[in-house]
């Protein structure tokens, strides 16, 4: 029993090991995450923890990608950063003022949520497209049909469309036609 209990307890403490190497983008948890708090309708304090085997440009990256995910749930367009803090090697935080509109109400870097949302992009395999058909293909190509003559019998057969019917307004006759005026 002891034979088959040591292995599988020795696996599990290795998958334990491992998943606590990967930085997760994830809400605090044991293994780490973010947290935020809210301070005023447009400012959020903002915090990343990561674990010892996760690198600063990863805390760096989570925390912004927070931040960008507060600014566009919020409703604003852009942010900046008005404090940030490195709490400890595994650890970051940050202050951010949301806006509207292009103009920054501070002298800092803007931030756009689209640049810290975007997926990373993966090589997908691209497909082929119809080669356009070469010369000698387009010799061999059938033309385009042709429309078909009008038969003659049929064309007798249909009726003529009808005139439109007359209105009401008085119509020019040769007795209500206005006379040229003679000029004397």
């Amino acid at each position: 029993m002891v034979n088959r209990v040591l292995p599988l307890f020795f696996f599990a403490s290795f998958a334990i090991v491992v998943a606590g190497c990967a930085a997760t983008y994830q809400p605090l948890g044991l293994l780490g995450g973010y947290s935020d708090e809210q301070i005023t309708n447009d400012t959020f304090d903002v915090w990343y923890q990561g674990n010892g085997w996760t690198k600063p440009d990863e805390l760096e990256k989570h925390l912004l990608r927070r931040c960008a995910e507060i600014t566009l749930e919020k409703g604003y367009e852009r942010f900046v950063i008005l404090n940030a803090k490195e709490r400890s090697n595994a650890s970051r935080s940050a202050t951010i003022k949301m806006f509207r509109g292009r103009q920054s109400p501070f002298n800092t870097k803007v931030h756009e949520p689209a640049e810290y949302l975007a997926k990373k992009k993966t090589k997908q395999p691209t497909k082929k497209l119809a080669k356009a058909p070469t010369s000698a293909a387009k010799k061999t190509a059938e033309p385009m049909a042709k429309p078909a003559p009008v038969d003659a019998k049929v064309a007798a057969k249909t009726p003529a469309p009808k005139a439109k019917e007359a209105t009401n307004a008085p119509t020019e006759t040769s007795s209500n036609k206005a006379s040229p005026k003679k000029s004397k």
